[in-house]
């Protein structure tokens, strides 16, 4: 038995919190890649918009929903990203609390 936080606590269990945790990081990180991944096709496709807007502004044209709609995620992906970051930052204190030293 281990007394941990005002209460103690099996070996196993003990592990078992561990286990959780590291698994815990590995899938926020996996998340991270995802929604940087999601991030820069945006940002491809933004980059093309612009350089059409730049180079050929005649020629272009857009529809406000659409404009809408992908500022709307963008916004959502922005979020998700930084409430993710914030979720990775603690998992990996709480592993270093732990005595695991995370790779970044």
């Amino acid at each position: 038995m281990y007394y941990r936080k005002g209460y103690f606590v099996s070996e196993q269990e003990e592990r078992a919190a561990k286990a959780a945790a590291l698994l815990q990081y590995e899938e926020q990180r996996q998340r991270i890649a995802v929604l940087e991944t999601e991030a820069n096709n945006i940002a491809k496709v933004l980059e093309g918009t612009a350089t059409q807007l730049k180079n050929r502004p005649e020629t272009f044209s857009f529809d406000a929903l659409q404009l809408s709609t992908a500022s709307e995620r963008i916004a959502a992906l922005i979020a998700d990203l930084k409430a993710t970051h914030v979720d990775v930052t603690r998992l990996r204190d709480a592993l270093k609390r732990m005595g695991y030293n995370p790779r970044d």
